[in-house]
């Protein structure tokens, strides 16, 4: 990715917008894992680009195709963009990890690792780009898990995000803009609740605890998500957006997930909670990004 060094910049990615448990894009998208642009380029007023939930996670049917699509690079470039005024950046996103903290799983005839692998993939491609990579995990990181980690309330699987995590990443100021991994919402972060999940973004030992950690103190980086609201007050359940320095460019993140959110969640699990568009609470987190930033 080539930001400009002199602009504040933005990225959706696109498996923000995520049910978690997908079947594969909508008609309207076409194969991208991260879109890139100027923040002036980014407002828009279309239809958000989602994906249908699924009941189940059979990985095993997945066609190898499919693996080399998520390989291929998909490009956007702003009209006005001057090669010699940009910053190579490198943002490393992934979704629907659900707690696989083991290996033993195939996918398409092929092994696949679990955090240890996972993690080494990671810091392996952050080489190089220190001070200049961002991990992002696009949603269902907790949630439908193996015993190793919902036995534990998925406690496990928020501290190897913590293990990823730099030296710049506290649980006291989460919000640091040098931090290097940010996280969004996807449907099973619901699963239990908005009290269990803000006690695992934001610490605090379980009625059943404590496990490994005690007190357990939550999640070192930020979470983001823009159209998840109090259905109250309509104030924002988490911050809609995380604004990072990355090689000297400021650079927002803005995470949401699908609208239709509560209609695959137990009701227990959004009671208290509004879920709005998609598109529009984009919208209003850039131009709110836009105006902290000229300010």
């Amino acid at each position: 990715m080539h930001f400009e060094k002199s602009s504040f910049s933005l990225i959706v990615a696109l498996g923000l917008i995520s049910a978690g448990c997908s079947q594969g894009p909508s008609p309207d998208v076409a194969e991208p894992n991260v879109v890139e642009a100027n923040a002036d380029a980014l407002v828009h007023d279309g239809p958000a680009h989602t994906s249908q939930g699924c009941g189940d996670h059979d990985h095993e049917r997945e066609a190898p195709d499919a693996r080399d699509k998520a390989h291929r690079r998909v490009e956007w470039r702003d009209r006005n963009h001057r090669p010699s005024r940009s910053i190579a950046l490198k943002v490393l996103g992934f979704n629907d990890f659900h707690g696989q903290l083991s290996q033993g799983r195939l996918i398409a005839g092929r092994p696949v690792g679990g955090a240890a692998v996972l993690g080494a993939y990671l810091k392996a491609a952050s080489a190089g780009f220190e001070g200049r990579s961002l991990i992002v995990h696009a949603g269902d990181h907790v949630g439908a898990s193996p015993p190793a980690s919902a036995l534990l309330q998925d406690e496990p699987s928020i501290q190897f995000l913590n293990l990823l995590a730099d030296r710049h990443c506290s649980y006291r100021l989460r919000e640091n803009p040098l931090c290097n991994v940010v996280g969004t919402l996807g449907n099973h972060e619901f699963d239990e609740g908005q009290g269990e999940l803000r006690r695992l973004i934001f610490g605090g030992n379980h009625a059943s605890g404590p496990f490994l950690e005690n007190p357990y103190r939550g999640a070192r980086f930020p979470y983001v998500s823009a159209n998840v609201v109090n259905a109250a007050n309509q104030r924002p359940f988490i911050a809609p957006v995380s604004v990072k320095l990355l090689g000297g460019v400021p650079v927002g993140v803005i995470g949401a997930v699908l609208k239709e959110t509560p209609t695959i969640v137990t009701p227990t699990g959004v009671a208290g909670l509004a879920f709005l568009d998609e598109a529009q609470s984009i919208n209003r987190a850039v131009r709110a990004a836009q105006r902290s930033s000229s300010s």
